[in-house]
């Protein structure tokens, strides 16, 4: 069986020179982008060329849009510009060089086994509970804007080459005096990416039992998935590695 292809890297997105793909997911893709009117190199994300009319996409996409550009924090990257039209909706960022906080405790475990001391080092419990107390301002930030997360989790968050820590994806975030009313389950389908919108969102590992069961997000909630990071980032080992809500 044959392997299906990811769809031909575009020479430009606008003004912006494209580079490279950084990563593709369910419903949206990113790439390295050169401005040539900034002079300077930024991240682009945009919708999935083939979802771009699937109107939940569309308001979900720029839902996560409006919410970033509203924080302006030292751990939550900028928005430089939000483009929307027929033909395409995406927003531009910094790029940062970096690893994701997964990434970081990958290499810890790997560490580990090697037998190098966690005393000193960028994977020191001291160098990991930096990383752990900039999530937590951000968060504790956020939540001063009455907004919440709900996705808080090690692939969420990016570690910069010179040490900045950046929470992501913003995408399921909202402000918390809203009315949750999940929108009914869609799956979108394609040869290689399956993603789903609505019902309980957020992911199992880091979700709060409450918020699995129906309870609303809350800040409350947001604190049990720092808990749940925090035990990762001190054992090195999730606490509940099943996957499953049950």
């Amino acid at each position: 069986m044959s392997t299906p292809k990811d769809p031909p890297l575009p020479q430009a997105i606008d003004r912006y020179e494209i580079r490279r793909l950084i990563g593709r997911g369910g419903m949206g893709e990113a790439f390295l982008a050169y401005d040539p009117l900034c002079q300077r190199q930024v991240a682009i994300k945009r919708i999935r060329q083939d979802l771009l009319s699937h109107p939940q996409i569309r308001a979900r996409f720029l839902g996560e849009a409006h919410i970033t550009c509203k924080l302006s924090h030292p751990s939550i990257i900028p928005i430089y510009t939000l483009h929307q039209s027929q033909e395409a909706i995406f927003y531009t960022m910094p790029f940062i060089e970096g690893e994701t906080l997964k990434q970081t405790v990958k290499k810890a475990v790997l560490n580990a086994k090697k037998g190098a001391s966690l005393e000193s080092g960028p994977y020191s419990v001291q160098a990991l509970m930096r990383i752990f107390l900039a999530i937590c301002q951000a968060s504790a930030y956020a939540h001063a804007q009455q907004i919440i997360h709900r996705d808080l989790k090690l692939e969420n968050v990016i570690v910069g080459k010179y040490g900045e820590v950046f929470v992501l994806d913003w995408g399921l975030a909202q402000a918390w005096n809203q009315s949750e009313a999940e929108t009914p389950e869609i799956k979108i389908h394609s040869p290689k990416y399956t993603t789903r919108i609505g019902k309980i969102v957020g992911t199992a590992t880091y979700m709060a039992p409450e918020r699995a069961t129906g309870a609303k997000a809350s800040p409350t909630t947001e604190v049990y998935a720092l808990g749940v990071i925090l035990y990762q980032l001190l054992t090195l080992k999730a606490p509940f590695p099943k996957q499953s809500l049950e």
